[in-house]
């Protein structure tokens, strides 16, 4: 398989004939689930890289929230505990990176753990370093 389809394509445990479409369903949303954790560890992972070494990464709300307003975010990660508890400025840092096509995302597992134990709940990947 060559390795750029190989995150497009999941494998699910052997079927037959008589699996039934929700056992197959179930199947596939726990692959996608386990996915996702695994992908949101490894952007977590990278901002706190990119902020210990290469000055392109951001954490806490506040310096995030700067960089938003100088337009060199790349992406946003958002934990629920920080959207609970900031539901507006959540939505507001939400709303200013899609307008500067730049992503948010909300992460959970392990990553958002982390996230939640070592910041605020709330991190950046930056386009550029920025003088802050």
């Amino acid at each position: 398989m060559p390795p750029q389809m190989a995150d497009r394509i999941i494998r699910l445990p052997h079927f037959d004939v008589h699996t039934s479409a929700a056992e197959i369903a179930l199947a596939v949303s726990r692959v996608l689930a386990a996915r996702r954790e695994a992908m949101d560890a490894e952007r977590v992972s990278t901002a706190f890289d990119e902020f210990g070494m290469r000055r392109k990464g951001l954490v806490c709300a506040e310096p995030v929230l700067k960089a938003l307003e100088l337009g060199g975010v790349e992406e946003v990660l958002l934990t629920d505990a920080f959207i609970d508890r900031d539901a507006r400025l959540a939505d507001a840092m939400m709303l200013t990176a899609h307008s500067q096509h730049a992503s948010a995302r909300r992460v959970g597992g392990g990553g958002a753990a982390l996230l939640d134990r070592e910041t605020d709940g709330v991190a950046a990947r930056l386009r550029f370093p920025l003088p802050m």
